[in-house]
């Protein structure tokens, strides 16, 4: 089982992924994790998003996968 978006939380912003704070790319890298890997997941809001550079208007999403990863 691997993470899916089903759901567009800001269908005008875009979305980044970061796995253990490194940039992955969009939502469809999700699909690149493996589900039983990941310890936490965090959504950073759009407003929040500049944190993470410039063009994030849609916010983050971390992923934080469990230690060996």
């Amino acid at each position: 089982m691997y993470l899916v978006s089903k759901v567009d939380l800001s269908p005008n912003g875009q979305r980044e992924v970061y796995l253990n704070g490194v940039r992955l790319g969009g939502l469809d890298e999700l699909r690149l994790i493996p589900a039983k890997e990941v310890k936490e997941i965090r959504l950073v809001r759009a407003v929040d998003g500049g944190v993470y550079g410039v063009g994030r208007s849609g916010g983050a999403i971390l992923v934080i996968c469990r230690a060996g990863r």
